[in-house]
């Protein structure tokens, strides 16, 4: 994926996340993040929106060192938030698509370009709380393009999880493949107590292979779907090893 298709994925995911929210009571629970309501929900999106758009509007070299609040100049009314929210999601799909290609800036991830970046993160972080909001909202998750999804799992395996203490843990050396049925992508983890490293391929000799459509294994691997929804083969601890995964927004 290219850096405009990013860019249009946080506007579709963001747009999609306010019409399902219109009417919802912000008081309502969020399934997938059992601490919070949706209040909470939109604030945290919103929140990690303003905080890519001023690394990445101001160039900082370094992440702001603030709290949420602080970072938004303080939370609106409850009925203007979700027009507040909308806002925020545009100004941040701007100020990334006048960004220039050689843009220097912080960033906590390897990627191909501090641009890339942060527009491949705020797709992904974006789309995954537009689950939120539709599960929130008591509505099934819409299904991911398999390109989108297979690009969000490779994030996920290849930059998130092999940050030290990011990843999954075993006792030994342990290993699972994940293979998407429909883009034909695959990867391998490898991990033990200390790391977890992750492969492009899926290893034939995988202590486990989870088998899905890449936009089920996406949700799956961020915690948004029942693993039934996702086929396994193999030895079914890694399950729990994964579930142990607690991926932080930073």
């Amino acid at each position: 994926m290219d850096t405009e298709q990013y860019i249009q994925a946080i506007r579709d995911s963001g747009d999609r996340f306010v019409s399902v929210l219109e009417g919802v009571d912000l008081e309502a629970p969020v399934p997938s993040c059992p601490e919070w309501v949706v209040r909470d929900l939109v604030r945290h999106q919103a929140g990690v929106h303003a905080w890519a758009r001023m690394i990445v509007g101001k160039r900082l070299g370094e992440s702001p060192d603030r709290d949420m609040e602080q970072l938004v100049g303080g939370w609106p009314a409850d009925n203007e938030l979700l027009s507040w929210f909308q806002a925020g999601y545009q100004s941040l799909a701007d100020v990334l698509e006048q960004a220039p290609e050689q843009l220097r800036c912080w960033t906590f991830l390897e990627a191909s370009s501090p641009l890339v970046h942060w527009a491949r993160r705020q797709a992904h972080e974006t789309a995954i709380h537009r689950v939120d909001a539709e599960l929130a909202a008591g509505q099934l998750p819409v299904a991911f393009d398999p390109a989108f999804a297979a690009d969000g799992i490779d994030e996920l395996l290849t930059a998130f999880i092999t940050r030290r203490g990011r990843g999954p843990t075993a006792d030994r050396p342990t290993s699972f493949a994940v293979q998407c049925t429909d883009s034909g992508d695959a990867w391998t983890v490898y991990y033990d107590p200390e790391k977890a490293v992750t492969e492009r391929s899926a290893d034939p000799d995988a202590d486990a292979l989870v088998r899905g459509s890449a936009s089920d294994l996406y949700l799956w691997l961020w915690h948004r779907l029942p693993q039934g929804q996702a086929e396994l083969v193999g030895d079914p601890t890694v399950i729990d090893d994964w579930n142990t995964v607690q991926v932080r927004w930073s």
